[in-house]
């Protein structure tokens, strides 16, 4: 890989030494998923620049977020697909209006279909990395990509041209539906109910929006409690759920009064540990550790403070701040950055991915 080549095409967009993923998209798209980790991972470790995302989809309102067509629509070069054999296909251009690629659908016509993906890949992707961000889970952005486009596809089957309604806002409910489809089938350890998947999103899009306000733990139980009309007592259930999918340590965090008691204490134990299970949580330790250890520094700090690795209490994003002495901002961004070399790490993929399994 040139890797002063690739320099020189990000540094006129770089400022405060940040790169969008919205530039970065347009600069790669061309390139396998492969070649775009590897370039993300040289901007990100070699030149220590963040990528950021700069349209900064709310995943605290994906349930009602509606996207702008004109927020997506990117400049493509027709040499770039002429290998796809889609600009030149029965005369077909994908820059056609989603609409008429909708009727061409509508009649049967394939390569519309491949042209409405790339016409409306950076929605898609979008809404790919918003829900990769928002859950753990075991799928990668490029799986949750591709179930969004069996969900834009099946929105086109349904697209009523009669209605006049606009296809990029009409889309969106079929592509997040698909990708969390996706999620719930495939992206957990355990498969949860779909009614059961949809509390504990609305359960962590408010856990989210009361830490970043700063509340303890047992403020935010109380808070959401009132907010899904429940008692304190289902929503340290639904938290369980929560911890047990998207996190391998939360169950640590202190609660009760004196928060002296580990969130783990309020599980019922329906099974002994065999001594099998202690020995695969000390290995499972050992590798989070090596895991840690592929960080840097500050990061590191950051992932054991956040998740509570040392103490057993994780602390909110502006309690890691204060420490840290940055914004809040900041950590979040550190955070995300940490956990993405984590997601990629040899050591994560190769041997923490049978403790998810197991």
């Amino acid at each position: 890989m040139n890797e002063n080549l690739v320099y020189e095409m990000i540094k006129p967009y770089v400022k405060d030494n940040t790169l969008t993923y919205t530039v970065f998209f347009r600069l790669f798209d061309v390139l396998q998923k492969p070649e775009q980790y590897q370039i993300i991972n040289l901007i990100e470790d070699k030149f220590n620049i963040e990528l950021v995302d700069d349209t900064d989809i709310d995943v605290s309102a994906l349930d009602d977020e509606e996207i702008d067509e004109n927020e997506f629509n990117e400049l493509y070069d027709k040499g770039i697909f002429a290998n796809k054999a889609i600009s030149e296909c029965d005369g077909l251009d994908y820059r056609q209006a989603n609409e008429i690629l909708c009727a061409l659908i509508h009649e049967g016509n394939e390569a519309a279909k491949q042209a409405l993906c790339i016409k409306n890949q950076k929605l898609v992707w979008k809404y790919a990395y918003a829900y990769y961000k928002f859950y753990g889970n075991k799928l990668d952005m490029e799986e949750l990509a591709q179930a969004g486009y069996i969900g834009l596809l099946k929105g086109a089957d349904r697209f009523d041209l009669s209605r006049g309604n606009t296809f990029s806002t009409y889309v969106v409910y079929w592509i997040k539906q698909s990708i969390e489809r996706e999620l719930i089938d495939k992206g957990f350890t355990i498969r949860l109910p779909v009614h059961m998947f949809e509390k504990v999103k609305k359960l962590t899009k408010l856990d989210t929006k009361y830490d970043e306000m700063g509340y303890s733990f047992d403020e935010r139980v109380n808070l959401i409690a009132i907010d899904m009309e429940e008692t304190p007592e289902y929503i340290i259930e639904l938290f369980t759920y929560k911890f047990r999918f998207f996190s391998l340590s939360s169950l640590d965090v202190p609660v009760g009064e004196e928060e002296e008691t580990p969130l783990s204490d309020f599980i019922e134990n329906k099974t002994i540990e065999s001594p099998e299970d202690v020995a695969d949580k000390k290995e499972l330790r050992i590798l989070l550790e090596k895991a840690l250890a592929t960080l840097t520094k500050r990061e590191e700090r950051v992932i054991r403070l956040r998740f509570g690795f040392d103490d057993g209490t994780p602390k909110t994003l502006e309690e890691i701040g204060k420490i840290e002495g940055v914004t809040r901002e900041r950590i979040r961004q550190i955070e995300a950055k940490a956990l993405r070399k984590l997601s990629r790490s040899s050591i994560t993929r190769q041997h923490l991915g049978g403790f998810y399994d197991s």
